[in-house]
């Protein structure tokens, strides 16, 4: 699919549906994606999820002083999937994982992301 905007202004790159079934090479490469293990980097808008993230066992690493270039730099040193309410931040050619949470409370937020991530 070619690079569009929808109304709001966002950048879609690449579109497959939900069912898309993988070759196994393809599996193999997700088995060994470095990126797998639960590993996160919150922003400042996901500081509480971060502490019940952390409290369910998970590493995510939350710093209220961090800029959004900070953050992007410590995610990808070490390998880490960004957690973000901004889609600014996920829109910097530097990210290559990250979620955007949509939920607002705290609780709804980590089980969005258990369930999507």
């Amino acid at each position: 699919m070619a690079l569009t905007a929808n109304t709001d202004g966002d950048r879609v790159g690449s579109v497959y549906p939900a069912s898309r079934s993988l070759t196994s090479r393809q599996y193999r490469w997700c088995r060994r994606s470095r990126y797998r293990g639960g590993r996160f980097a919150a922003d400042v808008h996901l500081g509480r999820a971060a502490a019940y993230l952390r409290l369910a066992g998970l590493d995510a690493l939350y710093r209220s002083d961090w800029d959004d270039r900070v953050l992007v730099e410590t995610a990808l040193a070490e390998k880490r999937i960004i957690l973000t309410r901004d889609r600014g931040l996920l829109m910097r050619t530097a990210v290559t994982h990250g979620y955007l949470v949509r939920e607002t409370s705290p609780r709804a937020q980590v089980a969005e992301i258990f369930r999507t991530v």
